[in-house]
């Protein structure tokens, strides 16, 4: 075969298969923006529904804790400043 011939088709080989390595490339970081990047967030939205669900459940609970809290509080600040009851 003649040299021209030769480079010719090495040439041609070489395009074809960067165009291929492009391609390739191109459907791996596709595959990462979908399964990594956009379905994170999916699943954190996913995650703080089910903790408001699950809250709405029984918020009878958590309602309670609230309100306890806030009368320890309020009975600290009141017995802290002297004017509480002994």
């Amino acid at each position: 075969m003649p040299r021209e011939h030769l480079l010719a088709v090495l040439v041609a080989t070489v395009f074809t298969l960067r165009a291929r390595a492009v391609d390739d490339v191109l459907e791996l970081f596709d595959q990462v923006m979908v399964n990594d990047l956009i379905s994170k967030p999916e699943r954190q939205s996913r995650d703080e529904k089910l903790r408001r669900s699950a809250g709405a459940r029984n918020p009878g609970s958590r309602t309670a804790a609230t309100g306890f809290a806030s009368r320890a509080q309020s009975a600290g600040a009141t017995n802290a400043s002297g004017s509480g009851k002994k």
